[in-house]
């Protein structure tokens, strides 16, 4: 098996173009494999090409996303919201019904 080989800034925009992704953004690209130690969940990085296409599959669902979120403001007033009620619940009895809004919060968290 061959040693994966970090792409250059410049491999990247040229395969982006190849391939017509022109909303690549290099950047971001870089930067988040950076982040990761360039790994594709937990495992390695093998093919960044196939990668790069990945991204182009599902770049418009990356834009969907990013437009959907509340305003940061207003997302960390909610997260505080739901925290404090989550901190409220925690010191009461267990029960059913505290369980179930735990775990209400726990997904409206997740989806923030």
């Amino acid at each position: 098996m061959t040693k994966f080989v970090r792409p250059t800034v410049k491999e990247l925009r040229e395969y982006a173009q190849e391939i017509g992704y022109i909303s690549f953004d290099v950047r971001r690209f870089v930067d988040h494999y950076d982040a990761n130690g360039w790994r594709v969940g937990k495992v390695p990085m093998k093919d960044w090409k196939a990668t790069v296409r990945n991204w182009r599959r599902h770049d418009s669902e990356f834009k969907h996303r990013s437009e959907a979120r509340m305003p940061m403001g207003e997302r960390n007033t909610k997260i505080g919201q739901l925290n404090r009620r989550k901190a409220e619940l925690m010191r009461m009895p267990d029960s059913p019904k505290v369980r179930q809004e735990l775990e209400q919060i726990r997904i409206q968290l997740y989806q923030l």
